[in-house]
């Protein structure tokens, strides 16, 4: 198994804000209680991916977010 991504770990909030700044909206959110299912952090070695694929991510969160954003836009006007 190879793990892609940039390596760099975001927690919920940044991810958040991210997503409001592709929408263009401040986005709503609550803060409450980790679910019982819920993990406090998951991360992954990207390594392995530039060791096996000579991968490295090229894009940030916010590119990341915009291009999602834009996907959606693009899907929901079909």
């Amino acid at each position: 198994m190879v793990n892609l991504g940039t390596g760099q770990a975001y927690s919920v909030l940044e991810m958040n804000a991210a997503y409001s700044q592709a929408v263009g909206r401040d986005l709503p959110y609550v803060i409450a209680p980790r679910r019982a299912s819920d993990v406090p952090t998951c991360l992954a070695d990207v390594r392995k991916a530039k060791e096996v694929l000579d991968f490295e991510t090229q894009f940030s969160l916010a590119d990341m977010c915009q291009s999602s954003w834009n996907s959606i836009e693009t899907q929901a006007r079909s």
